[in-house]
């Protein structure tokens, strides 16, 4: 490729003289010309080497269109040996990536070959280790199939047992409702006999006020008006409706919980009431 780049860089150079002694010639040519015309446009001299200067601007010219040609191939030989060169190079820099690569490779081959070496030896040690707890295992099963059918005879004891105090369970809960349907009778009459008696006594204080507006005193407020009157009836229903809230039906927990919640929610009404 540099014997190329040389011979074309030689054609240049000589294409280059040849065009500038083409432009003397040329000059030449038109200087003489002048003088010719100055001295005789018949002159024989003057003519002969027109001609002569004629002859060596053509094969100036010639020479220099074939050495252009030459030019214009080595160039294009140039162009192509570099492309070729280009491609070599690229070629080269991708064998020097595929080398890298497969080194690599084989790096990571040799890693997992030392990695598969070393879980098999794993692997045979817990082989080993599973086949000694199979052993373990096996025995252990034995002793819980024992300890299953044991728990079968104590389950079918418990179930029946269990079917017994449902019996009992259900026949105690529907007297604990009966109860309940008794004790919210008793429990609307006192609320009844609280309301008349509340009544009573704001008419007992009306009459009071229209008494003591009419000049009448007494002690009817107080002591022995609405409030003890009141007090007499709360008493009296309170006397009735207890001993039938003491009553209690063992059940399950949350039938306990909502018992104590009912019955904490008419203790809290009955307190409210009290209070008005």
């Amino acid at each position: 490729m540099h014997g190329g780049n040389s011979e074309a860089a030689l054609a240049a150079e000589r294409c280059g003289e040849i065009e500038v002694e083409v432009i003397k010639l040329r000059r030449e040519l038109e200087r003489a010309r002048h003088v010719a015309e100055r001295k005789s446009a018949s002159s024989d001299a003057v003519a002969s080497e027109l001609a002569e200067l004629r002859k060596k601007v053509a094969d100036a010219e010639a020479e220099r269109e074939g050495l252009r040609g030459e030019v214009e191939d080595l160039e294009a030989k140039a162009q192509e040996l570099g492309t070729d060169l280009r491609d070599m190079m690229d070629e080269r820099d991708q064998l020097r990536v595929d080398m890298d690569s497969q080194t690599d490779e084989a790096e990571r081959l040799r890693l997992d070959r030392l990695r598969m070496e070393a879980e098999m030896i794993q692997m045979s040690f817990f082989h080993e280790e599973t086949e000694r707890l199979l052993v373990r295992l096996r025995m252990n099963a034995q002793s819980l199939e024992m300890e299953r059918e044991q728990e079968s005879i104590d389950i079918r004891h418990l179930e029946e047992e269990r079917d017994g105090l449902k019996v009992e369970y259900d026949r105690l809960c529907d007297e604990r409702d009966k109860l309940k349907r008794v004790v919210a009778d008793v429990e609307e009459e006192r609320d009844k006999a609280k309301y008349e008696a509340q009544m009573a006594g704001w008419e007992n204080d009306q009459l009071h006020d229209e008494l003591e507006a009419l000049g009448v005193k007494g002690s009817v407020r107080g002591g022995g008006g609405g409030g003890a009157l009141n007090s007499i009836v709360e008493g009296l229903v309170d006397g009735l409706t207890n001993p039938i809230k003491g009553l209690h039906i063992k059940g399950s927990a949350g039938d306990e919980r909502g018992d104590h919640a009912a019955g904490g929610g008419g203790s809290g009404e009955g307190d409210g009431e009290d209070a008005a």
